[in-house]
């Protein structure tokens, strides 16, 4: 969820640059007369050159990786997305000797342009065969974790986090009411479990990233297309993240704000349900009248509690329900992915024009707030 907080930040930080593009930059320190430490830096050169925001059997990764993983590289699908492999350029910072024959490869992510770091991210390279592949942080940080399974759901935690049966059972419940709504099939995800959003970005492969450090509050991310969870803070039942695993694949093409809207509305935002945004969100408004909701994607700040865009997102999908069930909302979400498209399905299923939104979404707020 906290992920949407620096979608726009990133979008305009990133120049878009082609993939193939990337060139590796080495700090002094980086000892490339040492023969392993040379091998590996040329193994992570040839990655970031091989077009790593894409997907193919990629030479240079992990084959144990690339079997278990649709996308094998977590730096790429998990929390910054295609951004990091996007108009930044990589900065070597050290490759160093870890336990089990691996190598810490540690790289900055910085944008020139902007004077901006995005990152500063890990992976690992290990020998096998005779030759280094690549490999996530994840697994290997997380290698003591506990698992444990509850239908569909394989927790992961730290040997010293007391594990919440009952919350994960109601998981497990969040998730069959899922299947029944929208008549589908369970999903097999991987759930890690984390006092905060910071640790677990950590492990995932982050060591810093733009953000860190700030206050804390329940948060967490899914990495799609490998069906990861991480619940920073929220436990073991944290269903806005479960929404994205089961919903978005149906409506993949729909706009981003009705989507996280979607997971808002079924599963709440930051560790509260809809409707606490909702009524924070109708006196926040109440005293900011030069807000015009007319035009949704200028309304990107609020506080750091709610996030008005994913809640107005939410607050669309309800009404949609309560104008006609689970049709409607289908309707609501099944136009395009602009922001053209999404006046379109606000004017399709509400009747309602562009130049009115502002005085339509005030109203209702208002009306349900009350």
């Amino acid at each position: 969820m906290k992920k949407v907080l620096f979608i726009f930040l990133l979008l305009l930080l990133a120049n878009f640059a082609d993939a193939k593009s990337l060139k590796l930059v080495l700090q002094s320190g980086v000892d490339t007369t040492d023969i392993r430490i040379k091998q590996i830096v040329d193994l992570w050169r040839s990655y970031l050159a091989s077009n790593p925001d894409s997907s193919f059997d990629n030479p240079y990764w992990s084959e144990k990786e690339k079997k278990e993983y649709k996308g094998f590289d977590f730096l790429r699908s998990g929390y910054q997305g295609d951004a990091i492999y996007k108009g930044f350029t990589p900065l070597l910072l050290s490759v160093s000797p870890k336990d089990n024959g691996y190598y810490k490869i540690k790289t900055a992510f910085i944008s020139f342009d902007y004077q901006q770091e995005l990152c500063i991210a890990n992976v690992y390279a290990k020998k096998v065969k005779g030759k280094f592949q690549l490999f996530n942080a994840l697994t290997i940080n997380t290698k003591d974790w506990i698992k444990k399974t509850v239908g569909s759901i394989t927790y992961h935690y730290s040997q010293d986090y007391k594990f919440n049966l009952a919350n994960a059972e109601r998981m497990n419940s969040f998730a069959d009411s899922l299947q029944r709504l929208y008549n589908l099939k369970p999903v097999k995800a991987d759930f890690y479990l984390g006092k905060d959003l910071d640790q677990l970005l950590k492990l995932d492969g982050l060591e810093f990233y733009m953000g860190m450090g700030n206050n804390f509050k329940i948060s967490g991310f899914t990495d799609e297309l490998n069906n990861i969870i991480f619940s920073g803070g929220g436990g073991e039942y944290y269903p806005h993240e479960l929404v994205h695993i089961y919903l978005n694949p149906l409506f993949k093409n729909s706009n981003w704000i009705l989507k996280v809207g979607l997971a808002v509305y079924y599963g709440g935002a930051m560790g509260h349900p809809l409707v606490w945004h909702i009524k924070r969100m109708n006196n926040y408004l109440s005293h900011h009248p030069e807000i015009n909701l007319d035009t949704l994607y200028n309304f990107r700040y609020m506080d750091s509690n709610t996030n008005p865009q994913a809640e107005l997102g939410g607050f669309l999908c309800m009404l949609a329900i309560q104008k006609g069930g689970i049709t409607e909302l289908k309707r609501l979400l099944s136009f395009g992915s602009s922001q053209d498209d999404l006046y379109e399905a606000i004017e399709k299923v509400f009747g309602i024009k562009r130049e009115q939104c502002n005085s339509f979404l005030r109203k209702e707020l208002n009306e349900y707030s009350r």
